[in-house]
């Protein structure tokens, strides 16, 4: 974690990879493409299942990259 936090500091950038979470797969996978929403095929401990919400205000000021 040092060497991550140094490497940052020194960049100034931060890239975040985000694992997609099924609870049936034996692999995992690496999105192209992601927008923070909530969508929950499941509801979580306390019963809450999310359909299609915005997880963060997209006024304009928002990270979107696509992998290549």
């Amino acid at each position: 974690m040092r060497q991550f936090t140094s490497s940052v500091k020194l960049s100034g950038l931060l890239e975040l990879l985000h694992y997609r979470v099924s609870d049936g797969e034996k692999e995992f996978a690496i999105e192209r493409q992601a927008y923070n929403e909530a969508t929950f095929r499941r509801p979580d401990e306390n019963g809450w299942q999310p359909q299609q919400l915005p997880n963060m205000n997209m006024g304009g000021n928002y990270l979107h990259q696509l992998l290549m």
